[in-house]
């Protein structure tokens, strides 16, 4: 963030594209991927989300928006203050009752450096610390969790 750097992801292949302040590509990130299908249920729970659109113009829009074949590659991209590069990947299991969302992370150079699959989608980091925030579903209640993260 500091550094001014921008990142840019196709939807439909794992490269991402490094730009610097100047606007001019540095270095590219690619990883081999298999696309996820994008099913019927993904087209209907992602138009359901626009049904109460008060306008209307939304709603049409989407309706009438041809559907790509597969998920976008990545759903979230951001740097940690250690300058790692998650990417949010549509990658989904369950597991027990959760379901765990694969995340691959990137040192500063762009190498490779983990895959890890956890139940938070969104966070942010500061001073070497994960912080989330957590709502409970019974009564709305909301809090910030703060967790260290430890690479071994």
């Amino acid at each position: 963030q500091d550094s001014g750097l921008l990142y840019h992801c196709f939807n439909n292949k794992y490269i991402i594209e490094v730009y610097d302040t100047s606007g001019k590509i540095f270095r590219k990130i690619d990883r081999p991927y298999e696309s996820i299908p994008l099913t019927s249920k993904d087209v209907k729970d992602y138009l359901e989300k626009y049904v109460n659109d008060p306008s209307g113009v939304l709603k049409k829009a989407f309706r009438d928006m041809e559907m790509p074949k597969v998920k976008n590659v990545v759903t979230k991209m951001l740097v940690d203050d250690e300058c790692k590069l998650w990417i949010r990947t549509s990658e989904k299991k369950r597991v027990e009752d959760k379901i765990l969302t694969a995340f691959d992370i990137f040192d500063s150079n762009g190498q490779y450096y983990a895959r890890i699959w956890t139940e938070f989608t969104s966070f942010i980091f500061k001073k070497g610390k994960l912080y989330r925030m957590d709502t409970d579903q019974e009564t709305g209640y909301q809090t910030l969790k703060r967790y260290k993260v430890v690479w071994k």
